[in-house]
């Protein structure tokens, strides 16, 4: 009894963590369904491009989890458990299937920066569509299928639940691992080409900060969340009310929020009898005038 009374303090602390995350999610959610209805009205021409998929896959995996931390509290009596040993199959899906969501979110980044250097350096459409694309599709398909066959296994094979625990984990942070280099790499490359534009160019100096200033902050997300996922495998007790609070912060809101405010630019209208702009989802970053 004296255990019970010492657990329920903590047990309020995170049911109340739980709801405002729950609602701070919700809140998240309704940026990017905001900027779809706008670019539906008012583009209604232009197919998905990059910055749609983005919208879409943020859409979801917020609403996601704000079902999840809202349902959590009520349905899952030991809740942000760190391990398939602690929590029943169908809680661990619920739980990892936002952070592929958000990882698909953070691949979509990756290869705007990638599009926008390679439309800069060849000055066509053609090479980007034709490989980048593709390649980012075939990554987030094999995230998914990997993550699935996790879950069969999960389900028909509990005997080797902590070898499922271990593997999930450690799959997820080469996930965010690759994440953080892709940010690096492409970031580190898209910064140098917009410092090579004439000092006069319109937007260098804010576009050379926006750049910079993303590409550390989601590198640091990233190995944040990879550190946290192996640390669970060895620390189980990580469900401090402020720990998880932060956690989630840290590791979705902050790094979505940063994406959305460098998708912001909506894609121009249609022109009166003539074309539209060329790949029209061009943000923010792309809006530097390189002649």
């Amino acid at each position: 009894e004296k255990d019970e009374m010492s657990a329920a303090p903590l047990k309020t602390e995170l049911s109340i963590t739980s709801f405002t995350l729950s609602g701070l999610y919700l809140l998240l959610a309704l940026f990017p369904a905001v900027q779809l209805l706008r670019i539906f009205l008012q583009s209604p021409h232009i197919g998905w491009t990059t910055q749609k998929l983005f919208f879409g896959i943020t859409l979801i995996a917020a609403l996601f989890r704000c079902g999840f931390f809202a349902y959590v509290p009520w349905g899952h009596p030991h809740f942000f458990a760190a391990s398939f040993e602690d929590s029943d199959a169908l809680f661990s899906v619920l739980d990892t299937l936002p952070i592929i969501f958000f990882f698909s979110t953070y691949t979509l980044l990756i290869l705007f920066w990638a599009e926008i250097i390679q439309h800069a350096e060849t000055k066509t459409i053609q090479t980007h569509n034709s490989r980048l694309r593709p390649a980012t599709m075939a990554v987030n398909m094999l995230a998914y299928l990997v993550l699935v066959a996790i879950w069969l296994a999960l389900i028909f094979m509990r005997n080797i639940t902590p070898d499922l625990d271990i593997g999930l984990n450690s799959y997820l942070a080469a996930l965010y691992l690759g994440a953080a280099i892709g940010f690096v790499y492409y970031g580190s490359k898209l910064w140098r080409m917009l410092r090579r534009f004439p000092i006069e160019s319109r937007g260098r100096k804010t576009k050379l900060k926006e750049v910079g200033t993303v590409t550390i902050l989601l590198t640091i997300c990233c190995m944040i969340r990879a550190a946290y996922l192996l640390l669970a495998i060895v620390e189980r007790n990580l469900i401090q009310w402020w720990f998880i609070g932060s956690y989630y912060l840290v590791v979705e809101l902050l790094p979505s929020l940063i994406i959305l405010i460098i998708l912001r630019k909506l894609p121009p209208k249609r022109r009166t009898g003539g074309k539209s702009s060329v790949n029209a989802s061009r943000s923010s970053v792309a809006s530097v005038d390189i002649t």
